[in-house]
């Protein structure tokens, strides 16, 4: 869905979004991600199944 799909207006959408973000703070996350480790192992354990 699209901001003009949401509001009568792309401006309105815009104008909305940027008094979201301009307080916003960017961090920076290190560190191995939980999903990626997750779906690391669920292709993994796929693997070794179908070395069967």
């Amino acid at each position: 869905m699209g901001g003009g799909e949401s509001f009568s207006d792309d401006v309105v959408a815009a104008a909305m979004i940027d008094r979201l973000v301009r307080h916003a703070e960017a961090l920076t996350l290190t560190g191995g991600s939980y999903r990626t480790r997750q779906r690391r192992e669920l292709l993994n354990k796929e693997n070794r199944a179908g070395r069967r």
